[in-house]
């Protein structure tokens, strides 16, 4: 009996652990460690250090600029010109460019 239990105890564990890496990630930015949650469930991807991202990296990695708007943390971004920044927003979210006449 005391073998099942640890077993059924190591099996949760090991399918909670899974479920977290495959929902969250963590990102490194130049203000610390965030926790960012993922669009679509999946195994990789689970730590992104974003402390040298340019804007071809953002345009790169959509999820993770869309994973960062949702949780309010923009931010973490904000090394980027705000012009760039606005338009990989756009392009997640599918809004229309805007046109500055």
């Amino acid at each position: 009996m005391r073998q099942s239990g640890t077993f059924i105890a190591g099996f949760s564990t090991g399918a909670l652990v899974c479920l977290g890496v495959m929902s969250f990630q963590i990102v490194r930015a130049a203000d610390g460690f965030h926790l960012v949650q993922k669009h679509h469930a999946r195994l990789g991807q689970v730590y992104v250090d974003t402390r040298e991202y340019g804007p071809a990296d953002w345009a790169d990695d959509p999820d993770l600029a869309a994973g960062l708007q949702a949780a309010n943390k923009e931010y973490v971004m904000k090394g980027e010109p705000t012009g760039s920044l606005g338009s990989v927003f756009d392009q997640v979210a599918g809004r229309p460019q805007q046109q500055t006449h």
